[in-house]
């Protein structure tokens, strides 16, 4: 054998001993509207939709189908979290790594969703928040979510703990008030040069001109002052309502599992055991 097969034989089989990186397997589950609000009920749908279609866009995360699974056992969500032999019935059956249910709640105006998220193998429990001020940032709430999800999964990005909810356009209004107070400056000016020329003048003909010029820059001085004092109050008005804004906020938080157990030990019999993570 040559130096170039061998060469050739050990870049193949490197290539062999070495996978790609391994993507977790994630199934998104329910959603439950723990509000009284019947609006919310519309978000019990949105919620898992609009999550698979974050999280698939990341590389390390592969979404399973799930409603072949849960429509086939016939398994009723409620209570699915602390239920860890559904957990991992639901998850060997999908063939999955991590589980994500959750709830949506509503506190004032203020809209919160809970992603639950669950690991098959231990069933362990984690929880990532996201809340909004109000209703209007459903999209911007489960992009952060699915941010944040794909972070505590994969360690993969960066951890975003809030998000700004609105950015009125402070910087068009502010170059719009530059631009329109220049205006009046240059209009003002023109009045003036005219009217001293209307005032010096012995012609009839340059009189009415110069006349004529004076009245025009005059009314385009009002003109355009009028806009850059407008272009200034809302330049101060939405900088004001980007201080006042209130931010999306994300938390998470880590909760313990309970998984019951039997174990047999020869000589003493049967024993029940309750398994507590944390």
């Amino acid at each position: 054998m040559d130096k170039r097969s061998a060469v050739y034989i050990f870049i193949h089989l490197l290539m062999i001993s070495s996978p790609g990186k391994a993507q977790m397997r994630v199934v998104v589950a329910d959603f439950k509207n723990e509000s009284d609000q019947i609006f919310l009920d519309s978000w019990e749908r949105k919620v898992p939709d609009l999550l698979r279609n974050a999280l698939s866009q990341f590389p390390e995360i592969t979404i399973l189908e799930r409603h072949a699974v849960f429509k086939e056992q016939e398994l009723a969500l409620a209570g699915f979290v602390n239920d860890s032999a559904l957990v991992k019935q639901v998850g060997n059956l999908a063939g999955a790594d991590v589980i994500l249910s959750g709830s949506i709640y509503k506190n004032g105006n203020a809209i919160r969703i809970d992603a639950n998220i669950i690991r098959v193998k231990t069933t362990t429990v984690k929880t990532e928040r996201v809340q909004s001020p109000d209703s209007r940032h459903l999209n911007t709430m489960i992009n952060l979510l699915a941010n944040n999800i794909r972070f505590r999964l994969s360690a993969a990005g960066k951890y975003i703990e809030r998000l700004k909810t609105t950015r009125y356009p402070v910087g068009y209004f502010l170059a719009a008030s530059v631009g329109f107070t220049a205006a009046t400056i240059l209009t003002n000016r023109a009045y003036h040069d005219n009217l001293d020329k209307y005032h010096k003048t012995a012609s009839l003909a340059e009189f009415d001109r110069y006349y004529d010029k004076a009245n025009n820059a005059h009314r385009l001085t009002l003109i355009m002052g009028t806009l850059a004092g407008g272009s200034l109050f809302g330049t101060v008005f939405f900088w004001i309502k980007n201080k006042l804004a209130r931010d999306i906020i994300s938390v998470h938080s880590h909760q313990k599992s309970i998984a019951p157990g039997v174990s047999y030990l020869p000589g003493k019999g049967a024993c029940l055991s309750v398994q507590i993570r944390f």
